[in-house]
């Protein structure tokens, strides 16, 4: 699926980014198909070939690579004489791999797509928690920001990532479903309250930690003033049944 297609681009992406080349091009997508309205509303968007490329090639590769805290992190470890390490010596720990799971690209693509085209700021990464390499975490895809008329306020986001041909998707239904997922986070105060916790942690001494406290004084007025995303990637013809049943269902109570 998207992971296939990473990794066999034309110029496959190296460490750092040749940003100059590829860019940060994220395409809005084209407008297939809208459902529902305020407070809970589903839209399809499609990508050509070649805005696929050019999103994975570019902001993409550096969401799922999380390059900016990786030139960080080399440069505290190179000027640490105690640690050892050697410029470009991380290099081999976190070169691109040869086998990648979708979800990966998955979360990377919806982290891109709502970071520059719904006002939102995922800031920390579930790959910087992780204690073994692949490893999922509970609680949410996407921990975050999404920014609005009214200022800052939190944002939370899961992803799926399907090539099944039935519509909708077996991603969308179940226990670990889509659905399932964001009735959780819409319903679940104890779940929404662990990941205010999650990023307080986070959030100090943080060019971030503004935007935090405006979201976390929101939340604590009304814990429902918050904004949610589900987001289900898909290499097959658009199809508003992927989602109409969960736009249906999502909408009462919301």
């Amino acid at each position: 699926m998207f992971t296939e297609r990473f990794l066999a681009a034309e110029t496959p992406p190296t460490r750092p980014w040749n940003l100059g080349v590829c860019g940060m091009t994220v395409a809005p997508g084209t407008n297939v198909y809208n459902l529902g309205e305020v407070p809970c509303s589903g839209v399809g968007l499609e990508w050509t070939e070649a805005e696929l490329d050019a999103a994975l090639r570019g902001r993409v590769a550096a969401t799922l690579f999380d390059d900016e805290e990786y030139a960080e992190i080399e440069n505290f470890l190179s000027v640490t004489a105690e640690a050892g390490f050697a410029q470009g010596s991380l290099d081999p720990i976190w070169d691109i791999p040869d086998e990648m799971d979708d979800w990966r690209v998955g979360e990377a693509i919806a982290d891109a797509y709502l970071t520059i085209h719904r006002n939102c700021l995922f800031p920390w990464p579930h790959s910087r928690d992780e204690r073994k390499a692949g490893s999922s975490l509970p609680g949410a895809d996407l921990i975050g920001f999404f920014t609005g008329a009214h200022g800052d306020c939190l944002a939370f986001g899961e992803v799926k990532t399907s090539s099944d041909p039935n519509h909708p998707p077996r991603t969308m239904s179940g226990q670990t479903g889509l659905m399932r997922q964001l009735e959780d986070l819409r319903d679940n105060e104890k779940l929404r309250d662990g990941l205010l916790l999650y990023l307080a942690y986070r959030a100090r001494g943080t060019d971030w930690s503004e935007r935090f406290q405006n979201a976390a004084r929101r939340y604590s007025r009304n814990k429902s003033d918050i904004r949610i995303f589900g987001f289900a990637l898909r290499d097959v013809t658009p199809n508003p049944r992927d989602i109409q049943s969960l736009v249906g269902t999502l909408q009462h109570p919301c």
